[in-house]
């Protein structure tokens, strides 16, 4: 059996006991680390944004590359009642 937690190693096993020759896994779709997924995520919904209100940012004189607050510091800033 093969056990995804352990599938390397169960496969390097099998194909040991069955006489066959080693062939390694490989690795596809691999994550990115945690704080470079959220980097990534957060530059591709900006960029959607700015596309879509491309015209208004225009309009009103807005940066749409401009940094604005991080969650941190919204979520610490004080909300009315």
């Amino acid at each position: 059996m093969l056990r995804l937690e352990s599938v390397a190693a169960d496969l390097a096993d099998l194909q040991r006991d069955w006489g066959l020759d080693r062939t390694p896994l490989g690795r596809k779709n691999v994550s990115l680390p945690r704080g470079q997924m959220r980097v990534a995520r957060r530059a591709a919904v900006r960029d959607v944004v700015a596309r879509f209100y491309a015209e208004d940012f225009g309009r009103f004189g807005y940066d749409p590359r401009a940094e604005g607050p991080t969650p941190e510091a919204v979520r610490a800033a004080p909300h009315p009642a």
